[in-house]
């Protein structure tokens, strides 16, 4: 039913806690798919062991790949997966004992054909939810209308399952030279052609590294500029208010300035007054430099 899919570099230290979570769902109507991005830690050794003591009913598969980034990875295990939903779960994260369960019954509920993604919540362990001001009721909606119209919104991130066949339909783009893309670009594609089934009941328990990808998301933008510009261009042309869509214009020129190459602008289909947001970007850019 669900390929759990983990792709991870260098956190050998971190992967048996994810494990020993998978081993106590109180379903096992999924699998473990694992890509190695191409880690130095002995990280091969520790899922070997794994799989070599593994007695559960859920089969746990592993591949060891050349460092290419969490994005190419995901491109690659969503032509691997057997699932029929696609469940992201970092290597330093985990999962509470009923999440697959919890998803599976969500996606018996599905109310609209639309749907091609539920998501349900993320949260620390200390029990607080990541980013949630207040609960909702469940709902199907498209991504902008809960994240910009609907009272409910959350500003933090969530936890997603995806359709495997709508991921290989919209795989992430890579760049030469990239090896980091935004989810953004995927999730917001998707977005434009399906809706959401929203829940608030936790489905994963997440732990913010020093050491990952949300604390050096700028220093990644910076060296990963094209899709840093591809995601902020998209995302102003997708239904968000008037706020967003100034405040993406103002990052992509932040990114634009990250390379001496010269940037084919008509390929962003840049409206006018966006060019207004030019000198914000370039003051942020400066300060990004001097950090």
């Amino acid at each position: 039913m669900i390929t759990v899919f983990t792709t991870t570099y260098n956190r050998a230290y971190s992967l048996p806690r994810l494990y020993h979570s998978l081993i106590k769902q109180t379903t096992f109507d999924f699998e473990w798919l694992v890509i190695d991005d191409g880690s130095t830690d002995g990280t091969d050794a520790v899922i070997k062991d794994m799989i070599r003591h593994h007695k559960c009913s859920f089969p746990v598969r592993y591949y060891h790949e050349s460092n290419s980034g969490k994005a190419a990875e995901i491109n690659k295990a969503a032509h691997l997966a057997k699932g029929q939903w696609f469940f992201i779960v970092d290597s330093d994260d985990w999962l509470p004992q009923d999440s697959i369960a919890t998803i599976i019954k969500e996606t018996s509920m599905i109310q609209s054909k639309d749907v091609g993604v539920v998501c349900g919540m993320r949260f620390y362990e200390n029990g607080i939810p990541v980013g949630a001001d207040q609960s909702f009721k469940t709902t199907e909606c498209t991504h902008f209308d809960f994240k910009y119209r609907n009272k409910a919104s959350n500003q933090g991130d969530l936890a997603e399952v995806i359709k495997t066949s709508v991921l290989k339909a919209y795989p992430f783009p890579i760049f030469p030279g990239e090896k980091f893309c935004p989810e953004a670009v995927v999730f917001n594609r998707i977005a434009l052609r399906y809706k959401t089934r929203y829940f608030f009941k936790n489905i994963y328990y997440c732990e913010y590294q020093p050491d990952g990808l949300s604390a050096h998301i700028t220093k990644l933008r910076k060296n990963n500029w094209q899709s840093a510009l591809l995601c902020y261009a998209e995302q102003a042309h997708c239904p968000v208010p008037l706020k967003i869509k100034a405040r993406s214009w103002i990052n992509f020129w932040r990114f634009s300035f990250c390379t001496n190459r010269k940037i084919n602008l008509a390929s962003y289909q840049i409206p006018f007054w966006a060019y207004l947001c030019k000198p914000l970007g370039l003051v942020f850019h400066l300060i990004d430099n001097k950090k």
